[in-house]
């Protein structure tokens, strides 16, 4: 089994995409990530969205897909990992 991990720039030009569309990557539910986040994105689970600047947290993921969206033109660095 290969680790999923994905790093790259993500700009979504101010509006919200699947994580999984602008990584490749499939989260699976009930797996724990280590998410980083370099400049500004908002992430949004189910209703809830959630701001990160310059932050790492681990998130566990759920049947519910996980969208993000980027401020205007300015891109972010997206890191992920699969604990």
């Amino acid at each position: 089994m290969t680790t999923a991990s994905f790093t790259g720039e993500v700009n979504t030009q101010g509006d919200f995409e699947t994580v999984a569309s602008v990584t490749s990557l499939t989260l699976t539910s009930g797996n724990t990530y280590n998410i980083q986040i370099q400049n500004t994105a908002i992430l949004k689970v189910a209703d809830a969205e959630f701001t990160f600047k310059n932050e790492k947290f681990n998130y566990v993921a759920s049947s519910d897909d996980l969208y993000i969206k980027t401020e205007g033109a300015i891109p972010c660095v997206l890191t992920i990992l699969e604990v």
